[in-house]
């Protein structure tokens, strides 16, 4: 009771020094007020232009990968022109592409062998030259 009695009576002797710090004070929260205000305002502006863009679609219980909503499709008219007659591509033949594996698998071989080939050369040059002057 003795702390409140001693804040609600003005004290008449305060310092200059005690003054200055009370201004020093005030001119502080005023300063961070101001910050607090354009803060405010800031995030005011943000959430103006967050709600001018459009909105992501919600999502559905099955994870997000379901249909649109039918309103927000084109209709199939304005997709495609369905007054000519579309175009059939052929099947692709299941034995063109056979042939055209087993011809790619032969160029394989072949490089494989002339690989070989030039590989058993170089070790045949290295092995003459482990024994001469030059290999040693």
């Amino acid at each position: 009771m003795a702390e409140e009695t001693k804040e609600e009576l003005p004290s008449a002797d305060i310092s200059e020094d005690e003054e200055e710090v009370e201004e020093e004070v005030e001119a502080e929260e005023t300063t961070t007020n101001v910050a607090e205000e354009e803060a405010k305002e800031e995030t005011k502006e943000e959430t103006k232009e967050e709600a001018e863009k459009p909105s992501p679609p919600p999502a559905t219980k099955s994870g997000g990968g379901g249909r649109k909503n039918r309103r927000d499709e084109k209709p199939i008219e304005e997709l495609f022109d369905l007054s000519k007659p579309i175009k059939r591509v052929e099947r692709p033949s299941k034995e063109k592409h056979e042939e055209t594996l087993t011809a790619i698998g032969d160029e394989i071989e072949k490089l494989k062998a002339d690989r070989r080939k030039v590989q058993d050369k170089v070790e045949k040059l290295m092995g003459n030259s482990k024994n001469s002057e030059v290999g040693k």
